[in-house]
Order: C-alpha cells, then sequence, then structure tokens
C-alpha cells in the first residue's frame, strides 16, 4: 500500500475521529487538533524513513551489480586487477573493495 504525503492529514483525522468515536482512546475537543498534528508527524517520519531505506538500497543494488559487471568483465579476459588497480577500473570502488 503507498501513503501519499498529500493525504496524511486527511488520515490522520480519520484515524483519531474513529478512534475517539470508537472510544479507543479519550481526546478532549481542543486537543483534537494537536492530536491530529502528532499523529501527522509521525506518519512524516515514517515516510521520511522509508524514502531513506529505499534510496540506500538502490545506492547498495547499483553498486553490487557495477561491480558484478567489473569482475565479470575481468574473468572474460582472464585477469583480476591488482587490488591497487581497483579503484581506477571500476565505478563502483569506492563503496567495495576485493
Amino acid at each position: 500500500m503507498r501513503v501519499y504525503r498529500a493525504k496524511v492529514p486527511d488520515i490522520a483525522k480519520l484515524v483519531i475521529d474513529t478512534l475517539c468515536n470508537d472510544g479507543d482512546i479519550e481526546v478532549t475537543t481542543e486537543n483534537r487538533s494537536e492530536s491530529e498534528q502528532d499523529l501527522v508527524a509521525i506518519m512524516e517520519e515514517y515516510l521520511r524513513r522509508d524514502w531513506q531505506l529505499r534510496e540506500k538500497v538502490r545506492e547498495d543494488m547499483w553498486a553490487m551489480k557495477t561491480t558484478e559487471k567489473c569482475v565479470a568483465s575481468w574473468r572474460i579476459v582472464g585477469a583480476i586487477p591488482p587490488a591497487g588497480m581497483w579503484a581506477s577500473t571500476c565505478p563502483a570502488s569506492s563503496s567495495r573493495t576485493l
């Protein structure tokens, strides 16, 4: 399920209203907006961390894919470069070492 940032305030209001109406939480009328803002902050932090994690995974997958291509090309020609050459011969060398 995808949660869109623009819909977070609407979702927070609906959740607080539902929980209050069902008697699951007790929030006074004057504190409802604060409760909604708290829930919005929690959901936005979740979305921010989710985005960070996805970006990290993308970067790591790209680095692995690039590294695999470099090693495969070296094997085709029958040579593995010395450790010092790794940095100059493979674009993924900044995050990986042999």
